[in-house]
């Protein structure tokens, strides 16, 4: 798909399909990421969609994919062959039950009998020398419960908050980066952008040049992080920069000395009211 962002892509967009023709440089930059050959055993390239998924948002994605690679990587450890077969995550996964099964209390296994395919020796102890195994059933029980509390609606008794439930998966990235050996370093892009209007322009803000600034203002803000925008400029400059930023930022705050911080709209599901 990267590939198709050619000069030539982009010319006949800026001539027939402007508004996109604005986003498509930033549209590149986010999908080249993820360019890399299909194989499901580049947990890499798997780690860092998590990684968007989370900074956007978009919860029961990264929950979704996280316990798949987690599959996928149980997969390797037990050398069950190629990790998309359903037989070898599905023996991949009795492990990792059984596992977590295992570890609970007596009492709770008394009450909570298990009644599963039983793994193999050889998948158990496979699994169980693999260094960071502990890890993983943590984090497997806890994207399981997670889940769980998505998939009914918070039906339960001990049902987590939005709030807390967002908190949780937020560091999912990097509990994945870290039991799985460091292969992938999450992303350092802050969750606040500040854009200083006054920055874009050379002192007097030009209506020709309003598309360069907009294009500026899509790179500094990058997807789904809360954009404050302040400085000196036009209110025409302010409409148009906020316009664009709709569907990209997930808050944006206005802020100035005298009003301080005002809130132009806010698109966060789990930002709970206070």
């Amino acid at each position: 798909l990267v590939g198709h962002f050619t000069d030539a892509a982009l010319h006949e967009a800026a001539q027939w399909a402007k508004p996109f023709a604005l986003i498509a440089p930033a549209l590149k930059d986010e999908i080249a990421q993820f360019a890399v050959s299909p194989s499901v055993r580049d947990i890499g390239v798997q780690l860092r969609m998590i990684d968007w998924y989370v900074r956007r948002g978009l919860l029961v994605q990264a929950l979704t994919l996280g316990r798949e690679l987690l599959v996928t990587k149980t997969c390797m450890v037990l050398d069950c062959g190629e990790p998309l077969q359903r037989e070898a995550r599905v023996r991949a996964e009795n492990a990792l039950n059984y596992t977590a099964w295992s570890k609970q209390s007596s009492e709770r296994k008394m009450a909570d009998p298990w009644t599963g395919p039983q793994p193999s020796e050889t998948d158990l102890k496979k699994f169980l020398a693999f260094d960071r195994s502990d890890q993983v059933i943590k984090l497997w029980s806890a994207i399981r419960e997670a889940r769980n509390d998505v998939d009914h609606a918070g039906m339960n008794e001990q049902r987590l908050r939005a709030g807390r439930l967002a908190q949780q998966v937020q560091g999912l990235s990097e509990d994945l980066a870290y039991v799985l050996g460091g292969e992938f370093t999450p992303s350092a892009a802050p969750d606040l952008v500040t854009i200083d209007l006054s920055t874009l322009h050379d002192g007097a803000a030009k209506l020709a040049d309003l598309p360069a600034y907009e294009r500026r203002a899509l790179e500094l803000a990058g997807e789904g992080r809360t954009v404050i925008l302040t400085g000196q400029a036009p209110i025409w400059m302010y409409l148009r920069v906020a316009h664009v930023l709709h569907g990209k930022a997930r808050r944006l705050l206005y802020s100035s000395p005298v009003t301080g911080e005002i809130v132009v709209f806010n698109h966060d599901p789990f930002d709970e009211p206070r």
